[in-house]
């Protein structure tokens, strides 16, 4: 993390000395992108609150959010009722912060499938990748990962899941900008 911390500080010291963004730096070009709402949803919330949140996410400009569950069988009438409830314009992705058994694993990451989520996030512990790969034989819904993940070869053994759709490097947990760039190469 100490290393991440350095790494990231320099990138951003040089694209400061160049008078540019990281991204332009990094040599990406200007481009709009969308972001999502995340803040102000937890584990166990009603789903009234957390389609009063989105509604406050909506109002700032956001076109998606990103909710958290327990990670229960039950969430699955969570995230159905949630989806029926937002506006169609209004993307949903699912955060379960590896908190998940393999069988509510299987069949939230259906539940999502079947509601129209764009992911479903971190269901199971980053580091069992046999217990992920199970989940991606099982299952129907589109995964996320890479959050806990420290190194370049369980992101390369992550990206040959079917299901698995979304790499998420953490520049902190990678070691920084310089990791996730050899990251994005490799994969």
């Amino acid at each position: 993390l100490a290393m991440a911390a350095i790494d990231m500080a320099i990138w951003d010291a040089c694209a400061k000395q160049r008078g540019q963004s990281l991204g332009a730096a990094l040599g990406g070009t200007p481009a709009d992108i969308s972001g999502y709402g995340s803040d102000g949803y937890r584990p166990g919330m009603a789903v009234e609150e957390i389609l009063a949140q989105a509604e406050v996410h909506k109002a700032r400009g956001f076109s998606a959010i990103k909710i958290r569950i327990r990670g229960q069988a039950d969430d699955a009438g969570v995230i159905e009722a949630v989806r029926s409830g937002l506006p169609a314009e209004i993307a949903l992705m699912v955060y379960a912060n590896e908190k998940c058994t393999l069988d509510d694993a299987i069949l939230l990451a259906d539940a999502c499938a079947g509601n129209d989520v764009l992911w479903f996030e971190e269901p199971l512990p980053s580091d069992d990748f046999e217990a992920y790969a199970e989940l991606s034989q099982r299952s129907k819904g589109t995964l996320a990962v890479g959050e806990h993940l420290q190194a370049h070869d369980a992101f390369s053994r992550f990206s040959t899941l079917p299901t698995v759709k979304y790499l998420q490097p953490d520049h902190a947990m990678i070691g920084g900008i310089t990791q996730t760039l050899r990251l994005i190469r490799a994969c």
